[in-house]
């Protein structure tokens, strides 16, 4: 789409060029000669086509290659260079002409001059504006880079400490957990580098922790986990729930107390909702890995959801709740 939008506006922009001396040459006057009409149309053609080079030069070559490296002296002699062969058409067609017709060139000059400036100013904003952008964008991916890296040791931290406690009870379940470990992270290892995910295999994902979850915690944890996807083609981030879910866990289950977490999630015409509930049981976790990762879930939403998402996160004495919506399209 990119590069067809840039042949596209390269092509306008040609034709602009080619079109307008025609448009605006005027019927030439008797005084100059039977010709002088035919050279004003080829003066103007000229004039535009060395303007139409300058400006391809100047995209490309003048102002990040000696501008933006600080090559002020072979600057100056380019852009000198450009205007003087821009001029060169006046500079000819003055010679077909008498002495006294020198203003026609005076005033044709100072439109070339107009024109060649007003090109170097859009060009240099076009540069200047690409250039913005790339950062923008090397920005965000080393943002990403970084906080996609901080997801999988912790979520690895976490999952594995669940399986350690499935070992230490010699439970049966054991490798029944290992093998849901093992879905998890391949999904890890082909996902994390994804932009964006289909919204089955993130589903798929978080299915997999709470059932591991389920094992480890047997029926003292209550775990009400509904989800409705009407369009299985739609993308998401990659481990965007993830954190919520850790967090219910890790605040939500007591040795003394039964837990209850519930968790809906339902991508309807566009629009993913996703609420969770959980009681606060566990007032003094040992780690505090998951608020690390419901910040960088909630910047990664911010870079790649800018206006296109609502958090409302409410932390209450008692209880934590998450409420979610991102529109996917």
């Amino acid at each position: 789409m990119f590069e067809r939008n840039k042949i596209v506006l390269n092509s306008v922009i040609l034709i602009i060029f080619i079109v307008i001396p025609f448009l605006l040459t005027p019927p030439h006057k008797p005084e100059f000669g039977v010709k002088i009409g035919d050279y004003l149309l080829v003066r103007k053609l000229t004039t535009n086509f060395v303007l139409l080079l300058f400006f391809y030069i100047n995209y490309y070559l003048i102002i990040p290659k000696l501008y933006f490296t600080k090559s002020y002296v072979y600057f100056s002699i380019s852009l000198i260079t450009m205007f003087i062969l821009c001029l060169m058409p006046d500079i000819i067609l003055n010679n077909f002409t008498t002495s006294k017709h020198n203003f026609t060139f005076f005033i044709n000059s100072q439109i070339t001059l107009f024109l060649f400036i007003s090109v170097y100013f859009i060009t240099y904003s076009m540069t200047v504006n690409n250039r913005l952008k790339e950062s923008q964008i090397e920005i965000k991916n080393a943002q990403l880079s970084f906080l996609k890296g901080q997801i999988n040791p912790h979520f690895l931290f976490n999952t594995l400490n669940s399986i350690y406690a499935l070992s230490v009870k010699k439970s049966d379940d054991t490798p029944n957990a290992i093998v849901k470990l093992s879905g998890m992270m391949r999904y890890s290892l082909t996902e994390i580098e994804r932009e964006f995910v289909l919204l089955d295999k993130e589903i798929q994902f978080i299915t997999n922790y709470i059932a591991l979850q389920k094992i480890r915690l047997g029926i003292t944890c209550s775990i009400i986990f509904e989800f409705k996807n009407d369009y299985p083609a739609d993308k998401i981030i990659p481990f965007v729930f993830i954190a919520f879910v850790e967090n219910a866990f890790k605040f939500g289950i007591a040795s003394d107390e039964n837990a209850e977490i519930t968790i809906n999630i339902n991508n309807n015409d566009g629009y993913l909702y996703f609420n969770i509930n959980n009681k606060k049981l566990n007032k003094n976790p040992q780690e505090n890995s998951t608020a690390i990762g419901i910040t960088n879930t909630k910047k990664r939403l911010d870079l790649l959801y800018p206006n296109k998402h609502q958090i409302e996160i409410n932390e209450m004495k008692d209880a934590f709740s998450v409420i979610l919506k991102i529109n996917l399209r």
